[in-house]
């Protein structure tokens, strides 16, 4: 299995709303199309509303899977970075050694 794993900051010291409005843009926006791509399997999203950070796993089935989903996903990063007037602090790409979830 491998990972993406896309940091966004956004204003520090933000409220609850707002991180409920970046939770809700992610589950009615991003989440729907990761689901109709090919070896997509399951999402993971943080936030920490003190930093106004926030981290978003998308968990692929092989490299090749993730690698096929890179321009959707480049499109995705950039509509919900502009939307919610974050900025694309890092991007970054793991193979999963280890996943021991209960």
């Amino acid at each position: 299995m491998w990972v993406r794993v896309t940091t966004l900051e956004g204003e520090a010291g933000a409220d609850q709303g707002r991180v409920s409005e970046m939770a809700e843009m992610v589950r009615s926006k991003v989440l729907p199309v990761a689901e109709t791509m090919d070896g997509f399997r399951g999402m993971l999203t943080m936030a920490d509303a003190q930093s106004g950070r926030s981290v978003s796993l998308t968990f692929w089935e092989s490299e090749d899977a993730m690698r096929a989903s890179e321009e959707a996903a480049n499109r995705l990063r950039k509509d919900v970075s502009e939307e919610s007037g974050d900025s694309i602090a890092d991007v970054q790409r793991y193979e999963v050694l280890i996943d021991e979830r209960r």
